[in-house]
Order: C-alpha cells, then sequence, then structure tokens
C-alpha cells in the first residue's frame, strides 16, 4: 500500500488564470470566426469535398498542434533559452537567406518569402521575429 505522505505532490507553476481565459476565449472566438468565415467557400470548393466545416477542422488541428509546441516551449528553462539564442539567431539568418536561393524558396505573389515543407508552408521571418526577441 503506498503512502500518500511518502510520495512528494507535484505542484503546478502558478499560472496567471485571467490571462490563460482570455487566451481560450480569443482562440474560441477564431475558430468561430474562421468557420463563419469558410463556410461558403468550403461549400463549394471542390478540393474541400464540398466539407462546410473543412477550414475550422484544418485551423482546429494547427491550433492544436501550435498549443502543445506553446505548452512545450513554456516548459524549458529561461536560462537554456538564453544560452540558445545566439544559435536560434544564427539559424534563423540561415533560413532568411535559404528563401533566396532558387529550389528551396517558394515564390508566392511574385516574392520568395516561404520555405515548403511539403505539408506546411514556413515563413522565416516569423520565426525570426521570435529569435530576435
Amino acid at each position: 500500500m503506498l503512502n500518500s505522505a511518502a510520495t512528494p505532490r507535484v505542484s503546478l507553476p502558478d499560472y496567471d488564470a485571467p490571462l490563460v481565459w482570455v487566451l481560450l476565449l480569443m482562440l474560441s472566438f477564431g475558430l468561430v470566426m474562421v468557420y463563419s468565415a469558410s463556410i461558403d467557400i468550403a461549400a463549394v470548393n471542390r478540393s474541400t469535398g464540398h466539407n462546410y466545416a473543412y477550414y475550422l477542422i484544418r485551423h482546429a488541428i494547427y491550433l492544436i498542434i501550435g498549443l502543445a509546441g506553446g505548452f512545450a516551449a513554456f516548459q524549458v528553462p529561461t536560462r537554456l533559452w538564453q544560452r540558445g539564442a545566439p544559435y536560434l539567431f544564427l539559424g534563423g539568418i540561415a533560413l532568411l537567406v535559404g528563401v533566396l536561393i532558387p529550389g528551396i524558396g517558394r515564390e508566392v505573389n511574385g516574392s520568395y518569402r516561404w520555405i515548403s515543407l511539403h505539408v506546411v508552408n514556413v515563413q522565416p521571418s516569423e520565426l525570426m521575429k521570435l529569435f530576435v526577441v
């Protein structure tokens, strides 16, 4: 039989509860907006299989992936981020230069700003915003 006094309790760090609720409210609002803005487009588009909720489901999947990534990044100690910052910055610069290399960068609307990973396109300038901070 396990003694509850012998096993230490693991407590969650103190989160800012109002901030978490506002975040969840905004994410929910975003889901509603994506659905309401895309329902007609998805209904008539052959590539979506005429599925009304196609863009809602796709957005929800990316939202879950983003939340999982954010939670994982939140668990990394600040000291580790500070030690890795110069390497992240140099990697971001390499990605920005990589966009200009033919075969790596993808042209969208006449400019090369994207790197295609076949499943998703990445815009290195968005990553670089995080690396600069």
